[in-house]
């Protein structure tokens, strides 16, 4: 069995979820150490604050800002991993592998801690995306800040935004409860999965305590809302597709079992099947819920490289336990 290494798995979380945030020049700054001021907004659930662009509101169903009128958002995360293993995935190859083209890209420190800020282009959902990325650290904990917006609005848009992301405060001693900002609750209780993480919003179980995973079947159950509200016609058709083609760095998936399922009242669909890792070549069980019946859908996504039965097993009884706030 190949393991899986942290830049892989994090460009899995951190380009996967940029997607469905989505679905040249220079910062001329080295060196961020902004003071706290009234301006500033506190991100719910973290230890960042961010001066907001004019017309951006508090994020619905993720961490950061959005702008209604252009869909342009700015979205904060902190991540349980070092700096150094983390800023990888913002290599010009890793960028490319994911779809994007590198514009800049810039060493700096926030409040003392190392980091990077790139700017790089993604074409997403038939539109061309401009996004300014910003990650720093140490060797504990990463945090990471992602704006993006329509490229046919930087008139408008990118000096607020640039700004915006340079306006950032890190306090490291702020007390926060991560669990507060999720949109639903899950439990793990009695299936060996002790360890759950809240990145970007979203829950993260795994065994052995940390991620990316550590167990010997690198299982992982995450569960996340959808940031976008969506008109969806053919629901199990969306579901299969999205099965197909958003199960990360995978590819000749395959469908094993498909089969409509009720959770919290909603209804929407399971499916079960396999995929092979692109970098490893090794095959995954890939478990997917998808649930209907709010504005924004709800996801389920669980995948191992072993113990099929028993992962599975475990995964429809975390799913089955997932509320609604």
């Amino acid at each position: 069995m190949k393991y899986i290494g942290y830049s892989g798995w994090i460009s899995r979380v951190v380009f996967g979820l940029v997607l469905l945030m989505a679905c040249g020049s220079s910062y001329g700054q080295k060196a961020i150490n902004n003071a706290l001021t009234e301006q500033h907004m506190n991100i719910p659930g973290s230890k960042v604050s961010i001066i907001p662009p004019p017309g951006f509101d508090m994020g619905n169903t993720f961490l950061g800002f959005q702008h209604k009128v252009s869909g342009a958002t700015i979205m904060v995360t902190e991540l349980p991993g070092p700096y150094l293993k983390v800023s990888g995935a913002f290599r010009e190859g890793d960028l490319s592998k994911n779809g994007m083209e590198l514009v800049s890209r810039k060493e700096i420190t926030v409040g003392g801690l190392d980091g990077i800020l790139v700017e790089a282009n993604q074409f997403a959902n038939g539109i061309m995306h401009r996004k300014h990325l910003m990650v720093f650290g140490n060797e504990n904990h990463s945090v990471l800040v992602i704006a993006v917006y329509p490229k046919e609005q930087s008139k408008n848009l990118s000096k607020a935004i640039r700004e915006a992301v340079l306006s950032v405060v890190y306090q490291p001693e702020l007390k926060v409860d991560p669990f507060e900002t999720v949109p639903f609750t899950m439990s793990a209780e009695g299936t060996g999965f002790d360890s759950c993480h809240v990145v970007m919003g979203f829950l993260m179980f795994t065994r052995e305590g940390g991620t990316p995973p550590k167990s010997r079947d690198q299982a992982s159950l995450i569960a996340v809302m959808t940031p976008e509200k969506a008109v969806i016609t053919d629901k199990r058709a969306m579901a299969v597709e999205g099965f197909k083609h958003g199960s990360g760095g995978n590819h000749d998936v395959k469908v094993d079992s498909i089969q409509e399922v009720t959770i919290d009242g909603l209804l929407g669909y399971e499916i079960v099947g396999t995929g092979l890792d692109n970098k490893t070549g090794e095959q995954e069980l890939k478990y997917h819920v998808i649930l209907f019946g709010y504005e924004h859908f709800t996801m389920i996504l669980g995948s191992a490289v072993a113990d099929y039965e028993k992962n599975l097993e475990a995964f429809r009884k975390m799913s089955v336990t997932l509320r609604h706030k």
